[in-house]
């Protein structure tokens, strides 16, 4: 599975377990290529907040790999977003 169809299941997946409706940066409309954008995809939540989801197919490096995504997930100034808004992040 590449890394477009992989964000498209985990989005599904998120989907049916209670986070709503996906807003995906991180995939290209009618294709199944990734994007960079921070993060992949974003949830509304029920109490306002929004929840991150990070998404990878990586197996080498890793732990490396989800640190870095973590990190971009609170840098306000690549998300747009405050820290104070985000109720949580998916890897």
């Amino acid at each position: 599975m590449d890394g477009g169809e992989f964000q498209k299941l985990c989005n599904a997946y998120l989907s049916k377990c209670g986070y709503g409706k996906p807003h995906a940066f991180g995939s290209m409309a009618g294709s199944n290529k990734v994007k960079q954008g921070t993060p992949d995809t974003y949830f509304e939540l029920a109490d306002g907040k929004m929840a991150f989801a990070e998404h990878t197919a990586q197996i080498s490096g890793l732990f490396k790999k989800l640190g870095s995504d973590i990190e971009k997930c609170l840098n306000e100034k690549k998300t747009g977003v405050s820290i104070n808004n985000i109720g949580e992040i998916v890897i």
